[in-house]
């Protein structure tokens, strides 16, 4: 019904190889859910051609249980099931919230916040009734919860000699503290696609990084260091009555660090994992709640073009609102809000419009840090990010499905505080050379990037050189200043020169000229 990728008909193959079990750590924006698709079909047709000859006429049923962390998944995975493999809706039951549909259909979505007292009955039943079972879990990390990890209690009672359980988890950050809980159950990781992969083969949008330093007002930096030495001063206390905590990473040793607090034998452990534990929260909300953060945010938007397509990311529900209502003043009509304190119609209301483009900008929390596609998005503003890889990585993902354009992603980060001061620190290296990723700072309201400034001086004097009008040059500064947020200047230059010839406008035009300058400087041949 569709065509694959290469690396997908290799991971179906990989999978075959693993026992019709296992983990895909895929990027986002390469085909999880088209994989998904294919695995249905491929999976149907070997239990069909492995059967005994004698019985061919009994076909073995497949029932797909399909688990999403988020209510919004549910129509996208039901668009797909309808428009890929051509099921009939009939065949489609949905599993979460008030709408709960009988387990008999041959395709069950669920949610996993309604699923988990239930989705294990379900697969043992069907199992039990002659039915081979397909679970694909998709953003697999999110199951590994006490809570969210009961979804997988039917493991315990499943009868392994039967074979017929199979799985398919799919995620863009697999590994989690727990990962042997989706791993017992799903299987290993068999097959790994990752942003250069996916960049060198252009199945994903290129894209580029803009970290943009903000920083503290003064009471706030007072505030962060104050904390920051108490924090210091137990960490060393703590680390030294608990040797182990040295060698954990950041994720593992707050979640020893929660441990500690509840279940210490020594009290005295216990109250300083609490304390310190409450200390680095305070921390982190000032760093997430840094006012200029969201001046800056402000600012950004403003430089950016009025038909660019944005969503704006928080790391709290309270710096969202108060974006919301800024922006809402500014573009009247073309803001959206979304996160996980709001009504649900009001939500999907939100998400609706701005996929039909009705409203050009999206704010959001974590709610659609996983699994929103949204083909035509052109840019991402982080405004305020946790310090996991897995965030940072499903967020860039949200604005990477394939387009002819160059996608941007703008992290704020604070200054002089413990923030990375790249979004993705970890995968730095394996991106070099083919992402650009470029730093700049805002300070009193306007923003900076040394390279570019040299450049602009460039091609500013050389213009001055040409004797140009005093009106040209003044345009010509204007443009410039807005060049440097939206990092065109990195393009190709023959890439460029498409864009004036294609201009909409004289305005556009004239940015595009301006630009072109600007490449010339950078590549020597001004």
């Amino acid at each position: 019904m569709f065509q694959l990728f290469d690396w997908q008909v290799n991971c179906l193959d990989a999978w075959k190889n693993n026992e019709y079990r296992g983990i895909v750590n895929v990027v986002t924006g390469a085909g999880k859910t088209v994989l998904a698709l294919a695995a249905i079909d491929y999976l149907q047709n070997h239990l069909i051609s492995c059967q005994d000859v004698a019985c061919s006429d009994k076909i073995v049923k497949l029932k797909v249980k399909i688990i999403v962390p988020q209510t919004f998944l549910v129509s996208q995975w039901k668009e797909e099931l309808q428009s890929k493999l051509n099921i009939n809706p009939s065949e489609i039951g949905v599993f979460c919230g008030l709408h709960k549909d009988t387990a008999d259909k041959r395709f069950m979505i669920y949610v996993v916040n309604s699923a988990r007292n239930s989705l294990s009955s379900h697969i043992l039943n069907d199992v039990s009734s002659d039915n081979a079972v397909l679970l694909i879990a998709d953003e697999c990390h999110r199951y590994t919860s006490g809570e969210n990890s009961k979804i997988f209690d039917f493991y315990s009672l499943l009868d392994k000699t039967q074979n017929k359980y199979f799985s398919l988890g799919l995620s863009a950050t697999p590994k989690t503290a727990r990962y042997e809980v989706i791993t017992r159950v799903l299987g290993s990781e068999f097959f790994s696609y990752g942003f250069a992969d996916a960049l060198h083969t252009k199945i994903i949008s290129n894209f580029l990084i803009f970290s943009i330093g903000v920083r503290f007002s003064d009471s706030e930096l007072l505030e962060y260091l104050d904390l920051s030495e108490q924090i210091s001063i137990l960490h060393i206390r703590l680390t030294a009555a608990c040797p182990e905590l040295k060698r954990l990473t950041s994720d593992l040793f707050f979640a020893r660090l929660e441990s500690l607090a509840s279940s210490a034998a020594e009290p005295r452990i216990s109250d300083m994992a609490a304390t310190l534990m409450t200390l680095s929260y305070r921390r982190k909300a000032i760093v997430y709640l840094a006012e200029e953060r969201i001046n800056c945010a402000l600012r950004l938007v403003s430089y950016l073009e009025t038909h660019t397509k944005i969503i704006v990311f928080c790391e709290r529900i309270e710096t969202s609102e108060i974006l919301y209502s800024r922006l809402r003043e500014l573009y009247p009509n073309l803001v959206g809000l979304y996160h996980s304190g709001m009504d649900v119609k009001v939500k999907k209301r939100a998400l609706e419009q701005y996929k039909s483009s009705v409203l050009r900008i999206l704010i959001t929390c974590k709610a659609l840090d996983e699994g929103l596609n949204v083909p035509d998005t052109d840019v991402g503003i982080i405004v305020s990010s946790s310090s996991t890889l897995r965030q940072r990585v499903q967020r860039l993902g949200r604005i990477l499905r394939k387009s002819k354009k160059i996608k941007k992603l703008y992290y704020l980060f604070v200054e002089n505080s413990n923030e990375d001061t790249a979004l993705l620190s970890d995968m730095n290296d394996s991106m070099t050379g083919i992402v650009p990723m470029l730093y700049g700072r805002f300070n009193d309201g306007a923003f900076h990037n040394e390279h570019y400034e040299v450049l602009m001086r460039q091609v500013i004097l050389h213009m001055e050189k040409s004797a140009l009008n005093s009106k040209i040059i003044s345009t010509l500064q204007q443009n410039l200043e807005l060049g440097l947020i939206r990092c065109d200047w990195w393009m190709a230059e023959n890439d460029c020169r498409s864009c004036i010839e294609l201009a909409r406008s004289k305005e556009e035009r004239n940015y595009y000229i301006a630009m072109l300058y600007v490449i010339l400087a950078r590549l020597d041949k001004l």
